[in-house]
């Protein structure tokens, strides 16, 4: 089982919770998580984008400049597949 212990464990949490779930669901979720979050991106006030504050930099961490490291997986993923890149 995984503990608490940053964003590896999280994400190692997360994949076991999902495993059961099927491509569809999961980009059914994906999709309903991503809309969720532009709304609330979109809702912000102003003044939180105006300087580094803590949500600028939340935002930051956990969407474009961590899409990479997933993208990656993917990546590996599906050449393992023999899908290509």
């Amino acid at each position: 089982s995984v503990k608490y212990g940053g964003i590896d464990a999280f994400n190692a949490l997360m994949t076991e919770q999902r495993r059961h779930l099927s491509f569809e669901e999961v980009m059914r979720q994906h999709d309903e998580v991503h809309e969720r979050l532009m709304k609330y991106v979109q809702e912000a006030p102003e003044e939180l984008y105006l300087r580094e504050t803590r949500f600028r930099r939340r935002l930051r961490l956990d969407t474009w400049s961590h899409y990479p490291i997933h993208a990656a997986a993917v990546r590996r993923w599906r050449e393992s597949l023999g899908l290509g890149g």
